[in-house]
């Protein structure tokens, strides 16, 4: 019975051993990959290019290996589904152009900082989480809009062969390139983009078709008062007036930028001649004009000595409101018109009918009430007698009545956070609109009352401006306590220490630092002493007595042995959980097993 609960305790001790010298580690689960496979790159090309990545080899991307992959070159490759790029988080590269992708995800690919997925059929692109993105070529896709305003970083854009309406480039202040042709802008603000060169952009080539008198407010961004010049139409009374088939007009895009925009006509329109008058729609003249518009016709003012007598509508076959009205209108049929004016000689009375008058501003002239007569002629008077010849001159001559001048309130006094400066400014009575502000020329500052660490001084501030209209002005403020100054010395008293201020305010106020100091060692027949002192200020309690030893030299008793320090592993033995050398573990599962066969032979011979 004892040999057998021997052998069973060597096997069990060699058992304990084997368990000792396997590392832990080969216990830990596997590390989850990323499978090449249709499931994770379900595009066959794009599969077969991902495969040719390092890595790749065993048929599997482990984290390691995708997260060490930091560009990627996929051009032509036929790839159609972009699936999988998500796994390359690393990802700072990416080109992808001349491929057939419709798609493109790149939501997870954080890092992102170059991306160039030109001519494709893209015809949406989210960048909301590439904030590091630097440069963006989408050019020759099907995109009708871009947003990039959460990439500030970016320096070059390229996105022309497109179908935008829209480009908002205002939190991009790093654009250095940008390249927008060939879209369908209206409208470009690049007031924001500062480091743009003027010879690193091109944005020419962008039109947009639109029907004739489409409201400007349907424009995507345009604003009518950046439009520097126009040919071929105009934007009057806030619709686009076509001449004929286009509009090219130059727009400020601020920072000193022009910019070339153009407008189609998609509406069919038929030419409109008139002699001796004009054709207008909604008060713009037209000489084109499409099908089932409303046009007026005005004639000329009549020569002298003759009066309008009448419409001739020589092409056409139109049919006129009041042809004997020098002001009439028709529909504009789905074919040219022409039309005449016509005059008889006349006898004319004059009737004429009070306009009023410009009353003058504070800085512009006005003029007086003057009379017209439907004949088109202009009186100083009801009777018709002093004909003004030219309205225009009359206004500014005879007829101007002088501008007022201002009158302006009572300044007011503005100071500055600081007091360093004082702005004075006064409106105009007749026009709120009207204002004027000076800054101080001088300012000089006094100490009243000097502040100390307990109480707040004060200090004078005196304002003389150079315009004779604002006042010297003065102002008393307060000046906030001086910091406590401390003394380097050290107080203290029984339980704490500090620093102290002239005003007797505390700082650095801490509890002793205590530490014991031997002033007399005690002896086999004589008590010494001992007393407790701050290792910070040298605060010193009273001393206490150290009892003799009561023992000579020779009879003391030895000292008790100090306990064995256990000496520091040694680094070179290998200790259990460790897979920093294979070899070194290999060898010493073998010791072990010779151990548990010397066991098992000593535990035969010991049973014979």
């Amino acid at each position: 019975m004892k040999r057998v609960k021997s052998k069973r305790f060597g096997f069990l001790l060699a058992v304990v051993m084997l368990l000792g010298v396997i590392p832990g580690t080969a216990f830990a689960a596997g590390e989850e990959a990323v499978e090449i496979n249709e499931t994770n790159f379900p595009d066959a090309a794009f599969r077969t290019f991902v495969q040719t990545l390092p890595g790749a080899e065993d048929g599997r991307f482990s984290t390691e290996e995708l997260e060490k992959i930091y560009e990627i070159n996929a051009t032509k490759q036929g790839i159609t589904n972009l699936t999988g790029i998500e796994h390359f988080s690393s990802l700072r590269n990416l080109y992808v152009e001349k491929n057939q992708l419709t798609t493109l995800d790149v939501s997870r690919n954080t890092e992102l900082q170059k991306l160039e997925c030109q001519n494709n059929a893209l015809t949406n692109l989210d960048l909301s989480s590439n904030t590091n993105l630097r440069s963006l070529a989408v050019d020759g896709n099907q995109l009708t809009t871009l947003d990039v305003s959460a990439s500030p970083e970016l320096s070059s854009l390229y996105c022309g062969a497109n179908q935008l309406t829209t480009l908002d480039v205002s939190n991009n202040p790093a654009l250095k390139m940008l390249l927008v042709q060939h879209n369908h802008l209206v409208a470009l603000d690049l007031s924001a983009n500062t480091a743009l060169e003027e010879n690193s952009f091109m944005i020419g080539f962008n039109s947009l078709s639109i029907p004739d008198g489409t409201p400007i407010a349907q424009l995507p961004n345009f604003e009518a008062e950046k439009v520097l010049e126009v040919r071929g139409g105009s934007f009057e009374g806030g619709k686009v007036n076509f001449d004929d088939k286009e509009i090219t007009y130059t727009y400020d895009g601020g920072n000193g930028h022009r910019i070339n925009f153009t407008l189609v006509n998609t509406t069919e329109q038929y030419s409109v001649t008139v002699k001796g008058g004009k054709a207008t729609v909604n008060g713009v003249e037209k000489t084109k004009i499409a099908a089932n518009t409303v046009v007026t016709l005005t004639a000329n003012p009549a020569p002298a000595g003759k009066e309008f007598a009448g419409w001739e509508v020589t092409e056409g076959n139109i049919v006129l409101k009041d042809p004997k009205a020098a002001s009439t209108t028709f529909e504009m049929p789905a074919k040219a018109v022409a039309v005449k004016a016509t005059y008889k000689e006349s006898i004319h009375v004059h009737a004429a009918a009070k306009v009023d008058g410009q009353a003058p501003s504070c800085t512009q002239d006005g003029w007086k009430d003057y009379y017209k007569c439907d004949c088109g002629k202009f009186f100083e008077d009801k009777a018709a007698t002093k004909e003004i010849t030219d309205l225009a001159v009359w206004k500014t001559g005879v007829g101007k009545v002088e501008k007022t001048g201002h009158d302006w309130d009572a300044p007011t006094y503005q100071w500055s956070a600081d007091h360093k400066t004082c702005t004075a400014t006064r409106v105009c009575k007749n026009d709120k609109s009207h204002n004027q502000k000076a800054v101080s020329a001088t300012v000089t500052s006094k100490v009243i009352t000097a502040p100390t660490c307990t109480a707040k001084g004060t200090e004078s501030h005196a304002a003389t401006f150079k315009e004779k209209w604002a006042a010297a002005q003065t102002i008393t403020v307060e000046i906030a306590p001086k910091a406590h100054s401390f003394s380097t010395v050290w107080k203290n008293n029984a339980q704490e220490h500090w620093h102290e201020c002239s005003c007797g305010a505390k700082g650095d106020v801490a509890a002793h630092s205590w530490k014991w100091v031997v002033d007399k060692d005690a002896t086999a027949t004589a008590a010494g002493s001992k007393h407790e002192e701050c290792t910070v200020c040298g605060y010193k309690k009273a001393a206490v007595e150290i009892a003799a030893t009561g023992a000579a030299p020779s009879e003391q008793k030895p000292q008790p042995a100090q306990p064995v320090q256990q000496a520091p592993q040694n680094p070179a033995i290998p200790q259990t959980g460790d897979t920093s050398n294979v070899a070194l573990w290999i060898v010493l599962l073998i010791v072990a097993a010779a151990g548990l066969v010397g066991v098992i032979v000593y535990r035969k011979k010991q049973m014979k």
